[in-house]
């Protein structure tokens, strides 16, 4: 409320005038970038996931399809991770041959 001035009555006489007064709440909300949402999709899956065939080779498929439809500038996290994802092989899977088969894309599950 604001102090005002009774105009229809005694002009020395202070009155309360209400105002209304418009409170504008902004929600900020952050929105992640590339390599963050790439980051968010598939780390703790291989993390969790990397020594299983049937994990390793859905997440190999998923990024090959990725980097195949990508825009060169977003490859760079899609490539980090197949990374990753090759090198969390190699340490659950010693065996070459296996690790060629746990390795290869199948976007299907092999049961």
């Amino acid at each position: 409320m604001r102090l005002g001035y009774d105009d229809t009555t005694d002009p020395t006489k202070v009155t309360s005038v209400p105002v209304v007064s418009t409170v504008v709440a902004v929600l900020l909300v952050p929105i992640p970038d590339w390599q963050c949402t790439v980051d968010l999709a598939f780390t703790e899956i291989r993390i969790c996931g990397g020594g299983q065939p049937q994990v390793s080779r859905r997440l190999a498929a998923a990024l090959d399809d990725l980097l195949r439809i990508t825009p060169e500038a977003r490859r760079p996290p899609l490539l980090a991770q197949r990374d990753l994802l090759e090198r969390a092989v190699a340490e659950h899977v010693p065996a070459p041959g296996n690790r060629a088969f746990a390795l290869a894309p199948d976007r299907q599950g092999i049961g």
